[in-house]
């Protein structure tokens, strides 16, 4: 059981570089909670207070993320072991932005902020772990927005569905008009459809009303 539980930690980012007998002393010493969900469970909501960490450790969720005035939002699959949400462990925030529900059955492991402080107190190698971490999110999203400008309405639409996306890679669902789209980028419907159709013709999306499903995010990138 033990030696599952290292496998498991060490799987995380967070624990990357410790030895055996580092994660013995934090297993032994850390309060851990494990949880089960069952398909169509909720992970984690917008209600849900944050300032907790939670490692989803195997299985599948479907993550959504909304925006600002909820007139859209994208929906994807996550597979563990993932992080959920970790830069709402600090800061401003006192609730996570997305919604997590279980696909399939996963197991999560979840620690409180103090037993994260205390951690960061105990070891120097999950202290450097976790500033990686946050910092290299912040250096990505940053990243994002400074990127040549797009040249042609298939790269501005490419962009929109990076931003928008936790992963950029995968299945993904984005629950939005095309005149909300249309909005967003200045582009106007028509020539926004006759990218979509090509798209679809080269079966990288489906289109319906309201509705565009990408059965992997990664060949509309690397297109």
């Amino acid at each position: 059981m033990a030696a599952e539980i290292f496998k498991t930690l060490v799987s995380f980012p967070l624990f990357i570089g410790m030895g055996r007998e580092e994660l013995e002393t934090i297993v032994a010493k850390t309060k851990l909670s494990f949880h089960t969900m069952r398909e169509g469970e909720v992970i984690v909501d917008t209600t849900t207070r944050s300032g907790m960490l939670v490692m989803l450790t195997d299985g599948t969720a479907v993550a959504t993320s909304y925006s600002d005035d909820k007139a859209y939002w994208v929906e994807e699959d996550i597979n563990g072991p993932v992080l959920v949400q970790p830069e709402y462990v600090f800061g401003l925030a006192q609730r996570f932005s997305q919604l997590w529900k279980a696909k399939t059955t996963c197991h999560l492991i979840t620690l409180d902020k103090q037993e994260i402080l205390k951690l960061s107190d105990n070891s120097l190698i999950f202290r450097l772990n976790l500033l990686n971490l946050l910092s290299t999110q912040v250096q990505k999203r940053q990243a994002l927005f400074w990127r040549a400008a797009p040249h042609s309405d298939e790269e501005f639409l490419r962009r929109f569905f990076l931003v928008h996306s936790i992963r950029p890679a995968g299945r993904k669902v984005l629950h939005i008009k095309l005149t909300r789209i249309e909005k967003e980028l200045n582009i106007d419907r028509r020539r926004l459809s006759a990218v979509l159709r090509q798209w679809e013709r080269a079966n990288l999306v489906i289109w319906t009303r309201g509705c565009i499903f990408i059965p992997a995010l990664e060949k509309i990138i690397n297109r």
